[in-house]
């Protein structure tokens, strides 16, 4: 069994001892059954899982906003969907970033986005008006968590313009 905060894995022992790649892993958080999850199990350390969604959610808490509501969702789903975006592009100039920065540079992005504004007013039924203020609300939740973590050059390039 390898563990991490909030979450079991189970592993075969075999597997875990060698420091292989396994495939096939069950587990659960909060109810969820993850199947079929890869997991590099390196001497009781594991590999963590879904980083863009968990700094996503981070965003969300940041603005008080229930991370089960429709249009936590909707942000949610759009703030994941520009920070493989902006990996996408960092990664054609031969550059990596974690994904904390891609997802606080996609927060900081999308307030000035249109097609953010019509996902919100559509999908989750907004007015123009609360979309337009729950994304400044976003921006203001990731400059906050970008200033918290010492993101400070994402601060400067993408929140200070």
């Amino acid at each position: 069994m390898i563990s991490f905060p909030g979450r079991r894995l189970t592993v075969s022992a075999k597997a875990a001892a060698a420091g292989e790649e396994c495939t096939s892993v069950m587990g659960s958080h909060k109810g969820l059954w993850l199947k079929d999850q890869r997991l590099t199990a390196v001497e009781g350390d594991t590999q963590m899982f879904f980083a863009k969604r968990r700094w996503a959610l981070r965003v969300i808490d940041g603005m008080g906003l229930p991370s089960s509501s429709p249009e936590a969702t909707e942000l949610v789903d759009m703030i994941i969907a520009g920070a493989k975006q902006f990996e996408e592009m960092v990664h054609s100039t031969g550059m990596r970033m974690n994904d904390a920065e891609l997802v606080l540079m996609s927060v900081a992005a999308m307030s000035r986005n249109p097609t953010a504004l019509n996902r919100l007013t559509q999908d989750a039924g907004l007015s123009v008006n609360e979309a337009t203020q729950l994304l400044e609300r976003a921006r203001r939740a990731g400059r906050h968590l970008a200033d918290e973590n010492g993101y400070t050059e994402i601060v400067a390039r993408h929140y200070d313009r």
